[in-house]
């Protein structure tokens, strides 16, 4: 994938790593799930705290986290295994079948690096292409815009933006779209205000679509439902799970 080849050095500060650690509080010997590897920063820390034998299992959609975080977490050997996937997809991950947890992380928000990456679409801060994907599957946000109906825009952007104006704007696509393709993030932009009235900051309205897109195109809800229920599944008698996120939904 493109966006990961032109990525710059891989960088992510873990949140709330020390109230993460004193809520799962690992121990020598015990076996953990970390289902958002990230740039490593939690894994580094669960694996401290479980030294000296400890274990972490770990996932991550996106291949550019993954071989950071193995690179970085290396001296961790065997003590460490990582696959690219989602924690939803735990159980088909082979090698896998049986491991029960004494503790699991979810941490559901976007990493700096791939804000940062103006190739992954996930800023609009750079007039960048609509991808918007986690991995390297999937259809992207520009594909959402072009080819879903109004309806299923609007819903997309009521549902998961909490947008007010969600029928302008799906309609403001829709018109927008029949003179010339979505592509970038400038286009959704433009698009964002002409549909919304003047006196409303525009860079809410920016979070609020941008977020909306990246929930549908990573189907951020549907994962965590079916994840939660596989990492539970998973979990050994007084684990505990920790779950991070970022909005309201």
């Amino acid at each position: 994938m493109k966006a990961v080849l032109d990525a710059p050095p891989y960088h992510h500060r873990p949140v709330l790593l020390r109230e993460v650690v004193e809520l799962l509080a690992p121990r020598p010997g015990g076996t953990y799930f970390d289902g958002t590897l990230g740039g490593g920063g939690h894994a580094a820390a669960l694996l401290e705290a479980a030294a000296p034998d400890g274990v972490l299992y770990a996932t991550d959609r996106d291949p550019a986290a993954v071989e950071f975080a193995t690179s970085r977490l290396a001296a961790y050997g065997d003590r460490l295994r990582v696959e690219i996937a989602g924690f939803d997809e735990l159980d088909g991950i082979a090698g896998w079948e049986g491991v029960e947890f004494d503790g699991a992380l979810l941490d559901l928000g976007v990493s700096s690096h791939q804000i940062d990456t103006p190739e992954r679409g996930f800023s609009f801060d750079a007039d960048a292409p609509l991808d918007m994907r986690m991995g390297p599957c999937g259809a992207t946000a520009a594909e959402l815009l072009n080819e879903l109906s109004v309806a299923e825009l609007a819903d997309i952007f009521r549902r998961y933006g909490e947008e007010p104006f969600a029928g302008p704007v799906a309609r403001a696509v829709e018109a927008a779209r029949r003179e010339r393709a979505l592509a970038t993030s400038g286009d959704l932009k433009t698009v964002l205000r002409s549909a919304v009235p003047a006196h409303f900051t525009p860079v809410k309205v920016y979070a609020r679509a941008f977020q909306a897109l990246r929930i549908a195109v990573n189907d951020e809800l549907g994962r965590l439902e079916r994840g939660l229920w596989r990492v539970f599944s998973r979990l050994r008698t007084g684990g505990r799970v920790a779950v991070l996120a970022y909005h309201s939904l």
